[in-house]
């Protein structure tokens, strides 16, 4: 079986090969492949590249997901944020939170602490 799926991660951005797990009440623990560390110039980094390209998802998870090197790995405590810093990272997303939901332009609700941590993640680990 998969090592994703044994260990309750969630896909989030498959175009980035993010995934999300989540730990405990507000807590959520995020890693995502980096893209940063390689240079298509580079032959040894091409393998990689070619694999993300290549293989399934749960393939490319399963041969590199122990390789902590290739990976950005945060746990994200939305408890930790004040109402204000949290509403100023979703709103560079195009969200607004009120404090309980969670709004996209379109009027769409969503899960809110999860895609609170996920706009967090990906606000503190830009590259």
């Amino acid at each position: 079986m998969s090592l994703m799926k044994t260990k309750d991660w969630v896909n989030t951005d498959p175009d980035n090969f993010q995934f999300c797990q989540k730990v405990a009440g507000k807590v959520f623990r995020f890693k995502e492949f980096d893209l940063s560390l390689f240079n298509p110039s580079i032959s040894d980094t091409m393998k990689y590249l070619n694999d993300r390209d290549n293989m399934t998802t749960e393939a490319f998870v399963d041969k590199y997901w122990n390789d902590t090197e290739l990976w950005i790995e945060q746990e994200i405590d939305i408890e930790q944020y004040t109402l204000e810093e949290i509403q100023d990272i979703l709103d560079s997303y195009g969200y607004e939170y009120d404090g309980e939901f969670v709004t996209f332009q379109t009027g769409d609700y969503y899960e809110a602490d999860a895609l609170i941590a996920e706009c967090i993640f990906e606000y503190e680990t830009q590259y």
